[in-house]
């Protein structure tokens, strides 16, 4: 329990404090391995809704007119980054 929450504090503080790439590049190397062992020990079922959850997520955030993606775009249009 105690290495677990080292663990999630260093990672967690390598990406909002200045550190090395390594540290988090296996930071992140060390959850994909952790989600895809857990993800596969679930049942098929779940792994496609969750895939097809995320996708639709996916969708509705890139083409609802309120989602992150106009959001975006709407603010580099202000600045004049884009036309």
């Amino acid at each position: 329990s105690l290495f677990l929450w080292n663990f999630a504090a260093v990672g967690a503080a390598s990406f909002f404090l200045p550190s090395p790439a390594l540290l988090k590049q296996g930071s992140l190397v060390a959850v994909g391995c952790v989600s895809a062992y857990w993800l596969a020990c679930l049942p098929e079922w779940s792994c496609w809704a969750l895939l097809l959850f995320s996708a639709a997520a996916d969708a509705l955030q890139a083409c609802h007119s309120c989602g992150p993606l106009q959001w975006i775009a709407s603010e580099a249009s202000r600045r004049g980054v884009i036309s």
